[in-house]
């Protein structure tokens, strides 16, 4: 295999960015510490000819602070709110500053639980870069492609929101309607697929495993699915495999071959890293014409198909999903981590000689400039070309671990 093809750039356009995100405080409210995110129901109706969307997000969260009287969510002020209910009651809110701030029908005690659903619609904001919170493109021969990417600050572009990272939902449901000749992947398992009035279908996934919040997402395509399974160590029954590619012949003969290595990597890596931590739902790739790859839980979202990238989507399940770093100045341990993977791949699946010349060739990149630590400084640490920079944050991290 050419060394080309061993390359895995995960974000392509970092000159592509959205500024306002950028330039937000890393908290955008103090209030966001107030109380603790339980469970996320994600329900919206979209399809893949624009961004609109439309729907209700609920959200479960149990007060952290003694007479808790209102809570602060995170929504672009370009999606325009209808209605807020508090434990099913019509409740008072104000929207600005891409904060929703929602007055509670009474204040919280310290451990109570609260329901906020916020009923919404709208076009999500878009610089149509790769930083998108939900973007809408081309693939190749002309599919149209709608899927959402919320690293780091952009989820809130698409759903009411806490993005703080040491605040993990335990559970989520993602339900979103389509038209009929469209699917709907995302993460967990599909509970159900339920046929509606108006040539419309709801896809039903739902996850009970706890989930950072920019590791939500959803992908909506003509595609077809193409089904796997693995048997991992220690585990008695098969997990599935699910990959949604593009319902197009020449896209499907091109993926199921570069697809077939993926239940070697998942042995392997739960073999060096212990069994594959969703080994209750799944795994799976969406396709969606975004420039490289992202690791969604579950169901990583997916440019194409290569040996690299393949393994370093991958091997954040466990880097980056399961374990999440606690502030965005850490990313190195994400990405070093699947980086390190990449070289795990090639050594233990193609070659020592191929992961040799692989490992020799992320030396150059690193030593191709003379400073730079993998630990994001304090005063970048809202700047996304630092925080996703290759030559320190996977390349430099990658060879830290391997180190």
């Amino acid at each position: 295999m050419a060394q080309e093809e061993y390359r895995c750039y995960k974000f392509q356009n970092l000159n592509q960015i959205n500024l306002k995100k950028i330039d937000q405080a890393r908290l955008a409210d103090p209030r966001l510490n107030d109380y603790d995110v339980g469970f996320y129901f994600i329900d919206l109706a979209a399809d893949n000819s624009s961004t609109d969307l439309s729907g209700t997000v609920t959200i479960i969260a149990k007060s952290q602070k003694e007479n808790l009287g209102e809570l602060v969510l995170e929504l672009a002020d370009e999606l325009t709110i209808s209605s807020i209910e508090v434990n099913g009651l019509n409740g008072t809110f104000s929207h600005e500053n891409d904060l929703i701030v929602v007055t509670l029908n009474e204040p919280l005690a310290v451990g109570q639980q609260v329901e906020i659903a916020v009923t919404y619609s709208g076009t999500p904001p878009s610089d149509g870069g790769f930083f998108s919170g939900i973007s809408r493109d081309f693939a190749e021969f002309n599919i149209p492609v709608t899927w959402t990417l919320s690293e780091p600050f952009n989820a809130s572009d698409w759903f009411p929101v806490k993005q703080v990272l040491t605040d993990q939902a335990d559970s989520a449901y993602i339900y979103i309607t389509v038209p009929d000749d469209l699917m709907a992947a995302a993460s967990g398992l599909l509970k159900n697929t339920v046929a509606l009035d108006d040539n419309k279908v709801r896809f039903e996934w739902e996850t009970r495993y706890p989930m950072a919040y920019y590791l939500l997402s959803m992908a909506i395509a003509p595609y077809q699915r193409y089904d796997q399974e693995v048997y991992l160590p220690g585990i008695p029954n098969p997990l599935p495999i699910q990959n949604f590619i593009y319902d197009d012949g020449r896209v499907v003969d091109d993926a199921i071959p570069l697809l077939e290595v993926t239940p070697d990597m998942m042995i392997l890596f739960s073999e060096l890293f212990g069994t594959y931590p969703f080994k209750d739902e799944k795994y799976g790739h969406a396709m969606a014409p975004m420039g490289g790859g992202m690791e969604h839980q579950t169901i990583s979202t997916m440019a194409g198909f290569n040996f690299t990238l393949i393994a370093h989507e991958l091997l954040h399940q466990w880097f980056g999903d399961a374990i999440t770093c606690a502030t965005w100045q850490d990313i190195w341990i994400n990405e070093g981590f699947a980086r390190y993977g990449e070289y795990l791949a090639i050594e233990n699946l193609i070659s020592k000689e191929d992961a040799n010349s692989w490992l020799a060739n992320d030396y150059n990149r690193i030593l191709s400039a003379p400073d730079g630590s993998v630990y994001v400084p304090e005063e970048e640490a809202e700047n996304v070309n630092r925080i996703f920079d290759f030559r320190l944050t996977y390349a430099k991290g990658g060879a830290l671990l391997h180190m």
